[in-house]
């Protein structure tokens, strides 16, 4: 009996169906990105060179509110793994462009079952401008001393970035109740984790390395917010196999004369001095340093070089990781079109506060690189002439001077602190062992409790005065 054909139905193209959201299929190595029909679960991998349709089937992807133009479907390859929903009896008319497409691959003929591959020089589905390359799974970690606006805003950005580009967000919270790390909640592709406060900075990016599973962790701070095409971007650069990190750039918005001074300094990530100015990048657009305010890094470079370093608890950790990554020869790319926006610390007390902990920050440094700080602090010295250079008829030079001599007393004054801090530290581990050799805590617990039940009767004796010779 002669199969009856379906009647035609209007274009689906028109309207937008909402995609279903459950536990993602078992993708093929080679293709990260996939969209499933949500009429007929065909499924259709796509890449920058590389276009694999499934029985003809081909799905355009719309990057808003997880919407998706349905242009034709076709049911689902056996090998996909996917289990196809409910069949609809409608089906749409194909568009010009696909009917090109079908008849290019033969999607007429019997070959309609086997799974056809186009390779071509330009890519066959039109991509978006500023789009993740999708044969990379990227996972975006934020981490935060505690919950606040700046974070629900940025959370709110990423969200709808994590929902364009099929990738993960990941917000590392500290918070003072919690023992261990533990994942407490969960929507959408953005996943809260809690972690115990207090551990430093280069322990909470460490649970970004622990918790995300995708081939590039991209790291930037809460008070940061990314702009459009921010992401594609950052990433678009791994493309090039010699590539191991991408560094993006920060914006200062204008702010007060205060803030508009402290951002001349040169912070964070250059400020309104410049990237490139502070700390360098060569003719090919290498640099040789990464700051994790706006940054990717491929996850096989944790794998060889291991994780951040945990002894650095008050910052930078990054430039410690950029170190090793220059020993071991790995390549780190500026990208001056990511940019992220950075609010301007526009108080005196931030100013402190910062630099002071930057100082801080630096002793670790100089500590796990065994006082090999001499390239550093060359580097500084340039950039603190790059500064006075650039601002010299600015009106605000007035108060950058000022400001980058008290940075450098401040900065200066961590050093000292944290190195006191850790001598002391290095004295009490020396005298652990006779620490260790006192009685526990419930044994001073129990002589506490005698002396106190014992105590009254030799105060009562005492009274009574000193007893005759």
């Amino acid at each position: 009996m002669p199969r009856r054909p379906r009647p035609p139905a209007p274009s689906c193209a028109r309207r937008r169906v909402p995609c279903r959201r459950g536990p993602a299929p078992r993708r093929p190595p080679a293709y990260r990105t996939a969209c499933v029909d949500p009429l007929g679960g065909s499924l259709v991998f796509w890449s920058y060179r590389t276009l694999v349709v499934s029985h003809g089937s081909f799905v355009d992807r719309v990057c808003e509110q997880w919407a998706c133009d349905i242009l034709f479907t076709q049911p689902p390859h056996p090998g996909s793994g996917i289990v196809p929903r409910r069949r609809s009896r409608r089906s749409p008319v194909c568009s010009p462009r696909i009917r090109g497409i079908r008849s290019a691959i033969g999607a007429s003929t019997p070959g309609d079952r086997v799974l056809h591959t186009i390779r071509a020089e330009e890519p066959q589905h039109p991509t978006r401008a500023n789009a993740v390359p999708s044969t990379l799974a990227v996972s975006i970690g934020v981490i935060s001393r505690g919950p606040n606006p700046k974070l629900r805003r940025l959370l709110e950005r990423l969200s709808s970035v994590a929902a364009k580009e099929c990738c993960e967000v990941l917000a590392v919270v500290e918070n003072a109740n919690a023992r261990e790390p533990t994942v407490q909640a969960r929507a959408g592709r953005t996943t809260r984790v809690e972690i115990p406060a207090g551990r430093g900075l280069a322990y909470n990016r460490n649970q970004v390395l622990r918790f995300s599973g995708g081939d590039i962790i991209v790291f930037i701070d809460d008070d940061c917010f990314p702009e459009d095409g921010w992401l594609g971007e950052l990433v678009a650069p791994f493309e090039r196999e010699e590539v191991e990190a991408v560094m993006g750039r920060a914006e200062v918005p204008p702010s007060t004369f205060l803030g508009d001074s402290i951002a001349a300094l040169g912070f964070p990530a250059g400020g309104s001095l410049g990237y490139e100015k502070m700390y360098g990048v060569d003719d090919e657009g290498f640099t040789g340093s990464i700051i994790t305010l706006n940054c990717a890094v491929r996850a096989r470079v944790f794998k060889e070089l291991g994780p951040f370093n945990g002894a650095m608890t008050k910052g930078a950790e990054d430039m410690e990781l950029a170190w090793r990554m220059q020993q071991a020869g790995k390549k780190i790319l500026y990208q001056s079109s990511a940019v992220v926006e950075h609010e301007a610390r526009s108080s005196l007390r931030d100013f402190a506060r910062w630099f002071f902990s930057a100082g801080r920050g630096k002793y670790q440094l100089a500590e796990n690189l065994g006082g090999e700080l001499g390239p550093l602090v060359r580097m500084r010295l340039r950039s603190y002439g790059s500064i006075l250079w650039a601002f010299k008829f600015d009106p605000k030079i007035v108060a950058i001077a000022p400001l980058l001599v008290a940075s450098n007393i401040l900065q200066l004054a961590g050093f000292v602190c944290e190195a006191r801090r850790r001598r002391s530290l290095g004295l009490a581990f020396q005298l652990r062992p006779l620490f260790s050799a006192l009685p526990s805590r419930p044994k001073m617990r129990a002589i506490g409790s005698r002396i106190g039940k014992y105590a009254p009767h030799v105060l009562r004796r005492n009274k009574k005065g000193p007893s005759p010779r």
